[in-house]
């Protein structure tokens, strides 16, 4: 989990500033774990994100950033189908990852 926990820090830092694409989770796992292990890597990351609430994942709208309601497993087995129906290479038409207040202390207190 080491890995994936340095992914997910990350993440949660570039969060700070902005809502992420989830082609940055993407980018990130693959940075780390090669065309191997991203896959394994982004769904830790991503399950132990919303699992701990430090991120929602939803849509933008006209009115801004839209969470995607349900159970954690719940979401993350959608934004993976959703990446696997892209290949992988969402490219912006994927969904978007926003942190939680509980995310953005969670960066602040660990940041490097």
């Amino acid at each position: 989990m080491t890995q994936a926990l340095a992914i997910s820090e990350e993440l949660l830092e570039d969060g700070l500033d902005d809502w992420n694409l989830v082609d940055s989770l993407i980018a990130l796992a693959y940075q780390a774990g090669g065309e191997e292990r991203f896959r394994t890597l982004f769904r830790q990351s991503l399950d132990w994100l919303l699992e701990n609430q430090y991120i929602e994942a939803g849509t933008l709208e006209e009115e801004g950033f839209r969470a995607w309601v349900g159970a954690p497993k719940v979401i993350a087995e959608r934004v993976v189908k959703l990446c696997e129906s892209l290949e992988w290479q969402p490219m912006g038409d994927g969904c978007w990852l926003s942190n939680t207040a509980s995310g953005d202390a969670y960066a602040r207190a660990h940041r490097s």
